[in-house]
């Protein structure tokens, strides 16, 4: 029972019912770290994510390339590793132990023989905790539910190869092939060129639109954007 407990502290697994929670409950694994053991390295392949039962944790460098995220502490109830399982396999941050932990690694193999697909699960909830992080959210003083809302607004588009999203001089918001928002890359790259000439390069697990995000509809975009791949993104609209 101690262990169901601490699965319906987790957003994407409370509401599933005792007998899908037993079931999950029977397929964790206890692992432990000591104080200062890193659990999981960013850039690392995984193939599970983590529930604490016990402890604190650091997550640190979450994002890759231009894309910057807080560090967040992580207590009882949090979770971390899920990114990786949404994407590539790739961690996406580097994890601390602070203090001495007990965590239940879940098999993402497990989660979908019990729940079915792992990214129809867990994308919101992962989504909902990133958002949190992201200074440009984190600076506007959002409470849960309206973080909750916005995790429920989130729509997939996809740009192609060489497909221009926004060029210096632009109205921002003009483009009805790329609405005024945040894009959260899951597939693909997207690249940037400022004003003066600086490249940014933004990948899975990246998010970009932060300048028209906050700009006001019909200012004038000061970037060029284009994908350089084929893209998909999850997007935020304004």
């Amino acid at each position: 029972k101690e262990n169901i407990d601490v699965l319906k502290k987790v957003p994407f697994l409370s509401h599933l019912g005792m007998p899908i929670l037993t079931k999950l409950s029977d397929s964790l694994t206890t692992v432990t770290f000591n104080e200062g053991d890193i659990i999981v390295s960013k850039g690392d392949k995984g193939n599970d994510f983590y529930i604490i039962k016990k402890g604190k944790v650091l997550s640190k460098d979450l994002g890759q390339g231009e894309s910057t995220y807080e560090d967040r502490i992580l207590e009882e109830g949090d979770f971390f590793g899920q990114w990786a399982l949404l994407t590539d396999g790739t961690r996406a941050a580097t994890v601390v132990a602070q203090d001495d932990c007990i965590l239940f690694c879940v098999s993402k193999v497990e989660v979908e023989k019990i729940l079915g697909k792992f990214e129809n699960i867990v994308t919101k909830a992962a989504l909902r905790v990133g958002f949190a992080r992201i200074p440009a959210i984190a600076s506007a003083g959002l409470n849960k539910n309206q973080i909750d809302q916005l995790a429920n607004e989130i729509e997939i588009v996809s740009f192609e190869k060489g497909q221009v999203l926004s060029k210096i001089g632009d109205r921002i918001g003009s483009n009805k092939n790329f609405p005024q928002g945040l894009y959260f890359v899951k597939q693909g790259r997207i690249s940037i060129v400022t004003r003066d000439s600086k490249v940014e390069v933004f990948e899975i697990g990246d998010y970009f639109g932060v300048m028209t995000f906050q700009a006001k509809h019909g200012d004038n975009s000061d970037q060029n954007i284009f994908a350089s791949e084929d893209t998909l993104c999850r997007l935020i609209t304004k």
